[in-house]
């Protein structure tokens, strides 16, 4: 509409709004900042509502930087189940091409927003175990997956469950913890979850190794082979 071009016309004459490679931008962060100190409260969370839906409805798939830009919108809005989502979904995107650094900044962020739902909660807490496992933060990995183990025993989730303390096992093994990995393991083997009995065997037969009971892992990996093959 000719009002709405009046308008941005009138913004990028007096340099609160610029073009940039055939796009509007703002010529800095703070100019940003202070248009949206100026709102109303009622009037910010409207705007930025619409704002969210319009960029979702333009854009399939939200790549960076627009995923920040859709979490922070989300935020404005006073939603922050879903700009967790929205960060869940960057942080995953993260860890699968290995930026663990930035997965486990932006997982930390979606965590600590006033969250409601607990299914949510979980899934942040699984993805942030597994990156700081993978980065190799132990204490903080186990701390995560405690909490993540905390909620799934609330929900009895029987197979997640079992994932999560296999994980556990895992990183407790990499931290030389080997009758702490045990018990993890064997609490996964008491959910009797069938798609996680190779798994479990696996993993009794990684800290039987560890612990130079070579019979005992030669054991466990044959019966790991065995139920692969019963599947195959």
């Amino acid at each position: 509409p000719d009002d709405v071009l009046i308008a941005v016309r009138e913004a990028i004459d007096v340099e609160l709004l610029e073009v940039s490679n055939e796009e509007l931008r703002f010529p800095h962060v703070l100019v940003s900042d202070a248009i949206v100190a100026m709102m109303l409260p009622s009037e910010r969370s409207t705007t930025a509502a619409t704002a969210l839906r319009v960029l979702q409805h333009e854009r399939d798939e939200l790549l960076p930087p627009w995923d920040g830009i859709a979490a922070d919108l989300a935020l404005l809005a006073n939603d922050p189940n879903t700009a967790a989502r929205l960060l869940l979904l960057a942080g995953q995107r993260d860890l699968s091409r290995g930026a663990l650094a930035t997965a486990d900044a932006t997982l930390t962020r979606a965590l600590g927003l006033m969250l409601n739902d607990q299914l949510l909660i979980a899934d942040l807490n699984d993805s942030l175990a597994e990156v700081l496992a993978l980065a190799g933060h132990n204490e903080r990995a186990l701390t995560a997956g405690n909490r993540l183990i905390d909620s799934l025993n609330r929900a009895t989730s029987g197979l997640a469950l079992a994932k999560a303390h296999l994980r556990q096992a895992r990183v407790r093994g990499a931290a030389g913890q080997w009758n702490a990995a045990q018990s993890e393991v064997d609490q996964a083997r008491e959910l009797r979850e069938p798609s996680m009995a190779g798994r479990i065997e696996i993993a009794d037969a990684h800290i039987a190794l560890a612990r130079s009971e070579f019979d005992g892992a030669l054991l466990r990996a044959r019966a790991a082979l065995t139920l692969s093959e019963k599947l195959n």
